[in-house]
């Protein structure tokens, strides 16, 4: 089966018009702080218009004009066209929304500081509530819908970079990424959006099956969305990604890997609690599987036992060359995490 591009696509070329499969989730659920934002848009000349009126006596339409600046009116009356846009999940609309907040703050903040009256002084408010509206809107899991050429609905359960093994059909592949509620699969790119496929998801407990769907296929690989899976079958997916990837701390400290006769010794780049990660050692590296390690705390140092998971020379999935290791058994855990959390009250956070 080819890959299906954007422009075959029938069922899905709409955003919120796709065929809702026997349970599927709502794919394209607008989040209700979008929809909040959309109507203040929509809203937004009448009441402006209505609450300048009451100011001025019947039929001045001639004071009511000159109320506004020629951009005053050019801002009030474009509002609801583009609160119209975003609703209805127009591309153009997310641009135009974000030209337009930009310079309502902009004019706002000249009216706060050029002129004086209750009026003006909100100008400032509402520079604050653009600002908040303009960092809502670049957010990735807002803007995706609007900006990927196939369509796909927003996240309410962010996926994690996270590699496992998913058997689909008679083929195993490795995901990308992973949630309680779906998976991205790169190799996997002979599906058509709307496919049902049977799969069963390699977890830290065994293997899980279910019934996923094609909701995403591009040249990058195809995204399934989980519709069959139980309350405990998502709890499993759940635990497994919080263990697998918890929070990174930023913390260079000093590691001495032992793996078949071999020693290598350098710093982390990021630690936590359940592994650590290493920029990417010169000449011969370890292999993935079992490793002992020892990592140097101020003046203690702590040995222990892992895996190897990732080894990559290059940068993928939003990592960087290096190598990561899986924590299994370390001497004096408790001591251990405490010196950690010691450490990491002051270091950056990284995922």
């Amino acid at each position: 089966m080819k890959l299906v591009k954007f422009t075959q696509i029938s069922s899905v070329t709409r955003m919120g018009c796709r065929t809702r499969h026997e349970g599927e989730r709502p794919r394209f659920k607008r989040p209700k702080m979008l929809v909040a934002i959309a109507w203040v848009y929509i809203l937004a000349t009448p009441i402006n218009i209505l609450l300048v009126a009451f100011n001025f006596d019947a039929g001045d339409v001639y004071g009511l004009l000159l109320h506004f600046s020629l951009t005053g009116w050019l801002l009030l009356l474009t509002a609801p066209i583009i609160g119209i846009g975003l609703l209805a999940l127009r591309r153009v609309a997310y641009f135009s929304f974000l030209i337009h907040a930009a310079c309502l703050v902009a004019y706002n903040l000249f009216l706060a500081m050029d002129l004086s009256g209750p009026y003006y002084t909100g100008g400032l408010v509402r520079s604050v509530l653009g600002l908040f509206a303009l960092a809502y809107f670049l957010r990735r899991e807002v803007s995706s819908p609007y900006l990927n050429l196939v369509p796909r609905g927003w996240r309410h359960h962010r996926r994690e970079h996270i590699r496992t093994g998913i058997h689909i059909g008679d083929s195993r592949f490795v995901t990308s990424d992973l949630s309680s509620a779906g998976c991205f699969v790169p190799a996997l790119s002979g599906s058509a959006p709307g496919d049902r496929v049977n799969l069963k998801l390699e977890t830290d407990v065994g293997q899980i099956a279910g019934i996923g769907l094609a909701t995403r296929v591009d040249s990058g690989g195809t995204g399934i969305q989980f519709v069959s899976f139980s309350h405990r079958q998502r709890l499993i997916i759940s635990t497994m990604v919080r263990i697998r990837y918890p929070l990174r701390y930023a913390l260079n400290l000093s590691v001495c890997l032992k793996q078949g006769g071999k020693e290598w010794n350098g710093q982390t780049s990021n630690i936590s609690r359940r592994g650590f990660f290493l920029p990417m050692l010169n000449g011969e590296r370890p292999q993935a599987g079992p490793i002992d390690f020892s990592i140097a705390i101020d003046s203690a140092e702590f040995g222990g036992t892992g895996a190897v998971v990732w080894v990559s020379e290059i940068s993928q999935l939003g990592k960087d060359p290096g190598i990561g290791i899986r924590i299994a058994r370390i001497e004096n855990s408790w001591h251990f995490r405490q010196r950690l959390k010691k450490l990491s009250r002051n270091a950056s956070t990284v995922r």
